[in-house]
């Protein structure tokens, strides 16, 4: 019973963390302006229940299974997960990823070593093509 209920809470981890992933690539499709912010809104919104869903279930499962330190470990992030959805039914705003992605990011400072000490400041670093001085 016991490997059973760790194969599916690996295989359940999995598709988090491929949910996850989504997510960032969804997002920084919009901040380099691929699709626009209803778009990148409706596509996350369909996500939001089933990785709800999933980490809940897997909270749940170690509870059940009596794996005391696990299910505490999974219990603050299951907990935050369902209180952020009664905050609001759609969790991602077209208004709200735009000022979200405006106002969180703009103290990141990324350098890359292209950059030669260009600062760029946004959620993502972006590489820019070089134009040779003539």
């Amino acid at each position: 019973m016991e490997a059973v209920v760790f194969v599916f809470s690996l295989l359940d981890c999995c598709a988090l963390i491929f949910l996850s992933v989504y997510f960032i690539i969804t997002l920084s499709d919009l901040e380099c302006d691929y699709i626009n912010a209803r778009s990148c809104c409706s596509k996350l919104n369909k996500w939001v229940i089933p990785e709800l869903i999933g980490h809940t279930v897997i909270t749940v499962l170690m509870l059940v299974s009596l794996h005391w330190f696990i299910f505490l470990l999974n219990l603050p992030a299951a907990t935050w997960n369902i209180y952020r959805l009664n905050q609001q039914m759609d969790p991602f705003f077209s208004s709200d990823v735009c000022t979200l992605c405006s106002w969180g990011c703009r103290h990141l400072k990324w350098t890359l070593p292209q950059d030669r000490g260009n600062h760029k400041t946004s959620c993502f670093p972006k590489r820019q093509a070089k134009v040779p001085d003539e």
